[in-house]
């Protein structure tokens, strides 16, 4: 299980990397000339887009398998129920991550069923790609129906929950500690609207906003250098790209829901521990009323500029210097007592076996396939396209059709006398591939033979 953790891990780490160049194409942004416009735009852009390729890369990601049209597929969920959400459940503006896990989980497990489907002869024309494409967004339609009500229901269950945390300081530690665990779903927005009245801030908002800030421009750096400092691995450079865009992003912008993600998914126990501590830093903070007088309140939460921060409240200072030492230090310590608390080093190390396991249960299936069709002395040409092989035999009497059945042929047409199309899904063009390798060995050749016109001449 951990390692299947850190290959998805992996997988969404991909999109992630574009989120330090959307901060800063964000941070740039803040002005109002045409430059500063065109950057703002830029960044937003992929910031929108990135729900999207999370749940392409979740569906690839969760299933072992290789299937060309599986993120397309995730895709388009993503879009439908998003789209869906919008519309019939406007008030809801927090649901995107959600959607976006919920599609890419939906494509990863239902689409190779959906690529193995027989169907009846009626629905032939529907054939390949097409089918799978429509079942699978109206299998994503049909996961939205309990979706609506279920968060129409939570969010406002958990701003209500959160204000009272908020008014009661005894109870910050929970409002913290929630709101981290609800981050990786992307629900952690829930309590910005918490901030609602931005001309007056309350002294609880107050120590929110000063909270929030400390844990987002200092603590997740500080676990970023707890990282580096680990003694030295094989394969530190995976740490050191996750520290980058861990401080990166987090000084940038405070859009972190898909980086906690992985987090969650590298190392359950240092997500554990960061909720915990900032659980504890938002307790502190409202316990003893600490705030600061902010020139403007950012959109969203995102951090300003550092030099509008403010340094020389002295209570600031001390904040946030306690929490970079107590993230730093509590990430380190777990780190020595427990080295296998992050499984990211050795995906690399892990994904060269995985893809030997793959192409020897392909040689495996494609042996089989060639006794199944008399061998290669049988076979005439193969090809494939998408989802089919086109096969020509010579002597189609020492065709196996019962063997066939079993390797996974779903369907079978007679194009004529000799050839004929099995419809396998998905590893149609791998499995083509590798019966004219093992052709080419015995210095066959199964390539399709191109059909040439004669040159005529008059007599």
């Amino acid at each position: 299980m951990p390692n299947s953790r850190s290959s998805l891990a992996v997988h969404l780490f991909q999109p992630i990397a574009l989120m330090p160049v959307a901060s800063l194409l964000c941070w740039l942004g803040d002005g109002h000339s045409l430059w500063q416009t065109l950057c703002w735009q830029c960044g937003i852009a992929l910031f929108s887009i990135l729900p999207m390729l999370l749940a392409m890369q979740l569906a690839r990601g969760l299933q072992q398998e290789s299937f060309p049209l599986q993120a397309l597929n995730a895709a388009l969920g993503y879009l439908l129920l998003a789209t869906s959400l919008q519309h019939l459940a406007p008030e809801l503006n927090h649901s995107d991550m959600i959607a976006a896990l919920l599609a890419g989980t939906i494509s990863a497990r239902i689409y190779p069923r959906l690529a193995r489907l027989r169907l009846p002869p009626q629905l032939h024309s529907f054939k390949g790609p097409a089918i799978i494409l429509m079942l699978n967004g109206l299998a994503c339609l049909l996961a939205m129906l309990p979706l609506i009500p279920l968060l129409l229901w939570l969010e406002p269950e958990l701003l209500r929950l959160g204000h009272g945390w908020l008014s009661s300081p005894d109870r910050g530690f929970a409002l913290g500690f929630i709101y981290q665990l609800l981050t990786p779903l992307g629900l952690n927005d829930l309590f910005h609207d918490l901030l609602a009245n931005h001309a007056a801030l309350s002294q609880p908002q107050l120590s929110f906003l000063a909270a929030h800030y400390a844990i987002q421009l200092f603590g997740l750096p500080a676990m970023a250098l707890a990282i580096l400092k680990r003694p030295p691995q094989p394969l530190k450079q995976a740490g050191l790209v996750a520290a980058i865009l861990i401080t990166l992003t987090s000084l940038l912008s405070g859009v972190t829901s898909p980086l906690l993600l992985v987090l969650l998914l590298v190392s359950p126990s240092l997500f554990f521990i960061h909720a915990l501590l900032a659980g504890l830093v938002m307790a502190f903070c409202l316990q003893i009323k600490l705030h600061f007088i902010l020139p403007a309140l950012p959109s969203n939460l995102m951090p300003l500029a550092l030099d509008t921060l403010p340094f020389g409240n002295a209570q600031f200072l001390w904040l946030v210097m306690l929490t970079f030492a107590t993230y730093y230090i509590s990430c380190r310590l777990l780190l020595n007592l427990w080295p296998g608390a992050i499984r990211f080093w050795n995906v690399c190390a892990t994904t060269k076996p995985q893809q030997q396991a793959v192409e020897s249960d392909l040689s495996v299936l494609a042996i089989g396939y060639l006794k199944a069709l008399g061998g290669l002395g049988n076979l005439i040409s193969m090809s494939a396209s998408l989802t089919y092989l086109t096969i020509e035999v010579d002597n189609p009497l020492q065709l196996n059709n019962a063997a066939l059945q079993r390797l996974g042929v779903i369907t079978r047409f007679e194009l004529d006398e000799r050839k004929l199309q099995l419809l396998v899904g998905p590893i149609a063009e791998p499995l083509a591939e590798k019966i004219q390798m093992l052709a080419a060995r015995q210095s066959l050749d199964l390539q399709p033979r191109a059909f040439v016109i004669e040159p005529f001449s008059l007599r």
